[in-house]
């Protein structure tokens, strides 16, 4: 009796320090002891539970108890007792035989645990489910959206595929500059590893791989002027690549907005060039060539032609041939010479350019021009705006220009006709446009304009054109002539201005 009452003691002392509902049954299943969290989840307390004035346990629940314990098995139980206020609770039950040294059932431990709110959740869980169940199967409206997110899904897959597979560039960032998504492809162009990259900002991701950081900022600067332009941009932009030539891409960058304007996101795509562009350079380096070629061609022939008169002209002179009139004609032919080679020198030579003033430049080659009109009693109409900007150029060069230009509309323009020049301000241009009243070009003709030695002049060499395009060309300006027979043609050149 002492050993058992030893262990009663030793089992209350544990149970006293325990947070969980615990009780101690004599072997005659009879509530011998219960602790303070047993008191507070019924509500009795430990009189009257002793006193056996409760009803937590029944006779037909006890000999269910009692039948495994006799087994000498430990058995747990779920089941719902009244507490004192009369409110049923569902509780779990786990009852453990206590054996004396012999192996005889001297006493039990019954360990009680409030599973009210576990069963409610359950209950709650079983009927949404058969709800759900009821939407999938039953509502026509619920499965067609069950149907149209499974189509959703298998598009996304097959989208994904796509653009794995893709021989492009392709990304997307959100309105802060952070990676949202990027195709193998473009992972592998920046070395990306896995998911790693997302949510990451250029300068997060150079700062892992300082290779790319040119690059990466590049693509920061142009991320920038996407959003202030707010429409799409395209643009080339070389990327380095490890233990081989960096590659040139063309880009497309198109920035997306919400409903209130705004940043949503920026879509990039980028397409390799590379081999496209060492073409161009390859055909670049053939028509430079071919321009060679057919310049030599035509500087022989348009030499030849004079060369063959001085020639003949030697040749009377030997035999004692002598007449003013050859002197002079061979004089003319050496002079078409230098003004060829003068002609060649200004396309070929590089000049430097300063900021001049385009006005007094055409003014210079009007006042030039004055006796020549005056002789076919042309009118020379100049319509200058106002406050129009210097520009960067080389004056002699672009007076050539003037020259070559208005000396053709002298002339196609018959007498007693006009030619008027303007020259205003549009955008961060200077327009100038010099219009004759001549008999026009033809689209035939007017094809071949420019191009080096053809000339429709008698006399002409056929080169003020071609040195007018490539003076205009070398600063950054256009040249644009536009005619029809009989109406006369236009001349629009354009130089960006400074401003």
């Amino acid at each position: 009796m002492d050993i058992l009452h030893e262990q009663q003691s030793m089992f209350k002392s544990m149970l006293e320090s325990s947070t969980e509902a615990a009780a101690v049954l004599d072997k005659e299943f009879h509530i011998i002891y219960i602790n303070e969290p047993f008191e507070e989840m019924f509500g009795f307390t430990t009189q009257e539970v002793l006193d056996n004035t409760c009803p937590l346990f029944t006779d037909t629940f006890m000999s269910h108890v009692e039948q495994h314990l006799n087994n000498l098995h430990m058995g747990t139980y779920e089941t719902v007792r009244q507490r004192k206020d009369g409110r049923l609770i569902d509780i779990n039950m786990v009852f453990s035989p206590i054996l004396n040294e012999q192996g005889a059932l001297i006493a039990q431990t019954c360990m009680v645990k409030d599973i009210t709110e576990t069963k409610q959740r359950q209950a709650e869980l079983l009927e949404n489910e058969r709800q759900l169940y009821y939407l999938l199967n039953k509502n026509p409206d619920v499965k067609k959206y069950q149907e149209l997110h499974n189509e959703l899904v298998d598009s996304e897959k097959q989208l994904r595929t796509l653009m794995d597979n893709m021989p492009d560039l392709i990304c997307f960032k959100d309105g802060e500059g952070r990676w949202i998504e990027s195709n193998d492809f473009g992972k592998r162009l920046f070395q990306l590893e896995g998911d790693s990259y997302k949510g990451k900002l250029n300068s997060d991701l150079y700062a892992f791989n300082d290779f790319y950081r040119d690059a990466l900022q590049d693509c920061e600067e142009t991320d920038l002027q996407v959003w202030e332009a707010r429409t799409s941009i395209r643009y080339e932009q070389v990327i380095p690549q490890p233990n081989e030539t960096s590659k040139v891409f063309d880009i497309i960058k198109v920035p997306l907005f919400h409903a209130n304007g705004e940043r949503k996101s920026i879509v990039i795509i980028g397409r390799d060039i590379s081999k496209l562009k060492e073409s161009e350079e390859q055909l670049r380096k053939k028509e430079k060539l071919s321009a060679v070629g057919e310049l030599a061609i035509g500087l022989a022939h348009e030499i030849r032609n004079p060369l063959t008169t001085i020639s003949g002209f030697l040749q009377l002179f030997k035999q004692g041939i002598y007449k003013h009139d050859y002197i002079d004609t061979a004089k003319k032919e050496l002079q078409q010479i230098e003004r060829l080679t003068n002609e060649l020198l200004m396309f070929t030579t590089p000049k430097k350019f300063e900021a001049r003033d385009p006005l007094a430049l055409l003014r210079q080659v009007v006042a030039l021009f004055e006796p020549r009109v005056s002789t076919k009693n042309i009118k020379l109409i100049t319509a200058f705006g106002s406050n129009i900007p210097f520009i960067y150029c080389d004056d002699c060069q672009l007076k050539q220009v003037f020259i070559n230009i208005l000396d053709n509309a002298i002339e196609a323009t018959p007498n007693e006709k006009q030619i008027i020049i303007r020259a205003q301000r549009e955008g961060d241009d200077v327009f100038i446009q010099i219009i004759d009243q001549g008999e026009g070009i033809t689209e035939e003709r007017l094809k071949k304009v420019g191009e080096p030695f053809y000339s429709n002049k008698e006399k002409g060499i056929g080169l003020g054109l071609t040195v007018s395009n490539k003076i205009v060309d070398t600063h950054g300006g256009s040249l644009q002539i536009n005619s029809q027979k009989v109406s006369g043609t236009t001349v629009n050149l354009r130089f960006p201005a400074i401003v």
